[in-house]
């Protein structure tokens, strides 16, 4: 491979590992669990750090765990707005920081900073999570002001 086909799929490779990480939030905030299930390899391993210590392993453990996550939230967001992206060829690791809030169920609150350690694997030619490792920075969860209005729908 030339230099030129060698920087030009290092390009392809950081834009669609940028992209699954996209839509790794986007299923979250939507609760879409279906699309989550398809941004993860079989095997995958996804971890939540202190103070809530979750490890889960394989695909419907990480779908569970979502499930437990988001499904009696009345809103979820998450931020994620840049990262470090280091390729080796059909494997990959990145950082990234990371903002959530939430409420929910009732009147629990969440908010916080950390950052997002993964690994990546390229399976059949598409990147796919091999594991995400959260590690919590900041959490605040005593009630803030404002009105929750729901999670929008994608129509």
């Amino acid at each position: 491979m030339s230099d030129l086909e060698q920087t030009l799929q290092r390009i392809v490779d950081e834009n669609e590992i940028r992209d699954l990480v996209a839509r790794f939030v986007d299923t979250c905030v939507l609760g879409n669990h279906e699309g989550f299930r398809e941004l993860w390899a079989e095997d995958g391993l996804w971890e939540i750090g202190a103070p809530f210590n979750a490890r889960v392993e394989g695909m419907e453990a990480i779908v569970a765990m979502l499930h437990n996550l988001r499904d009696e939230r009345t809103y979820f967001t998450q931020l994620i707005p840049t990262g470090v992206i280091e390729i080796d060829g059909e494997r990959a690791s990145a950082r990234w920081p990371v903002r959530e809030v939430a409420q929910g169920p009732g009147e629990t609150y969440y908010d916080n900073l950390a950052m997002y350690v993964d690994t990546f694997t390229k399976i059949n030619g598409e990147w796919k999570f091999a594991g995400r490792s959260y590690k919590y920075m900041w959490l605040n969860t005593e009630p803030f002001a404002g009105t929750a209005f729901g999670t929008p729908s994608d129509d």
